[in-house]
């Protein structure tokens, strides 16, 4: 018998990739009915839980972004209902001039001597938005508040098996970075809640605040990660959570 290898089969359905795995499929979305599912999921949390005054019809929430971004869906493993997406908003070259969601509603409080969109090269940065989770995966006191649903997510090493759901933000955000990455461009950007960067914070992605928070559907800030700073964040994550990237990453259709 080889111990070894049932050994390192046991440690990988304890890790957070194996947890994530278990419970999980994560995948770029290509077919109509997986976009469909996105849209619906959208109409429900937005417009009906939150009453964003964002336009829908027919029961779909969607915008002039989807046509250019790249999406990805979650789905529960036990049935396949969709359990959380995430886009990725890439301009481009045939629209320059467009202006991103974050250029739109932070124009005003940008840190210019920061970061200035304005002076940028178009096409050289795209933006994470849509970050959705079904209010049925938001369980918690507190995680009912934000349409992205689990802020702490990282509590889930210390609660065991009481978390029933394991890191859907976090796996969210790293396949929307993974994305980003395979794309070659050099600048994302992302409008957050400071407490949901403080949970990246402790995975080990560190974002710069790009703009003052304003009361933009709650407290956001405009935040920014480049390429470089990436690819370093990622090579010093600890081994469990660069795993969990890992098997993330591996999920997702080489960008075409």
């Amino acid at each position: 018998m080889n111990h070894g290898s049932t050994s390192s089969q046991g440690e990988h359905l304890h890790s957070l990739a194996g947890q994530f795995s278990e419970y999980f499929t994560l995948q770029q979305v290509c077919s109509p009915d997986q976009f469909d599912d996105i849209y619906k999921m959208r109409y429900q949390t937005y417009c009906k839980e939150f009453d964003y005054d964002v336009y829908h019809h027919n029961e779909r929430e969607r915008d002039e972004y989807d046509r250019f971004s790249l999406q990805c869906l979650l789905r529960l493993q036990s049935n396949q209902a969709a359990a959380g997406s995430v886009r990725i908003i890439i301009p481009p070259n045939h629209k320059k001039g467009m202006l991103l969601p974050f250029e739109r509603n932070f124009n005003h409080a940008f840190y210019r001597s920061l970061i200035n969109p304005d002076t940028l090269p178009y096409g050289c940065y795209c933006e994470i938005s849509r970050v959705i989770i079904p209010k049925e995966f938001r369980k918690r006191q507190g995680e009912q508040l934000s349409p992205r649903g689990i802020i702490n997510d990282l509590c889930a090493e210390s609660e065991g098996k009481a978390r029933r759901f394991p890191f859907i933000t976090i796996g969210l955000y790293l396949a929307a970075l993974s994305l980003f990455l395979q794309s070659q461009l050099s600048i994302v950007f992302l409008v957050m809640e400071p407490k949901l960067v403080r949970r990246l914070d402790q995975l080990g992605i560190y974002l710069t605040q790009a703009s003052e928070a304003i009361d933009y559907h709650g407290k956001q800030a405009v935040y920014f990660a480049t390429r470089d700073s990436l690819l370093m964040d990622i090579s010093n994550f600890r081994h469990d959570y660069r795993s969990l990237y890992m098997t993330i990453n591996d999920s997702l259709r080489t960008y075409p």
